[in-house]
């Protein structure tokens, strides 16, 4: 007998658009003239909230999510930064973005976007420290 009735989450859809929403503001930051700045979802976005006009946010775990679900890409970014030396003890979504970076793929159309910047402050998740200097 079932004790409590489930059922899909009702926002399932609106945030899949949400993050497909971020991802391109992303990807065409360059074009509109805005600096491309890199950071973990755990960075505090008041930090960046008075730049919007001139900044665009651009968060690892919306970009990793659309490379680990291909597995020819998830692949292939995993091996890109094992030759890079990060292994297999490194943070999977990190270790996926910095594949990402150094392949020069992206799981849209064209090439991975470069950023211009990247900030790390404190969290939770220490590992992305050394990679930050490498990814801007």
């Amino acid at each position: 007998m079932t004790k409590y009735e489930t059922k899909p989450l009702e926002c399932w859809n609106w945030a899949r658009e949400l993050r497909h929403k971020h991802l391109r503001k992303a990807l065409k930051a360059h074009d509109e003239g805005k600096k491309l700045a890199l950071f973990a979802a755990l960075l505090h976005h008041a930090v960046l909230a008075g730049f919007d006009n001139v900044l665009e946010r651009f968060i690892i775990e919306p970009w990793t999510i659309h490379l680990s679900v291909n597995r020819k890409l998830a692949t292939l970014c995993s091996e890109a930064s094992d030759a890079r030396g990060y292994g297999r003890e490194t943070c999977g979504w990190w270790r996926m973005y910095l594949g990402s970076m150094y392949a020069n793929v992206s799981p849209f159309e064209g090439e991975f976007p470069k950023p211009d910047l990247a900030l790390k402050l404190g969290g939770i998740c220490q590992i992305p420290g050394k990679g930050f200097s490498d990814a801007a």
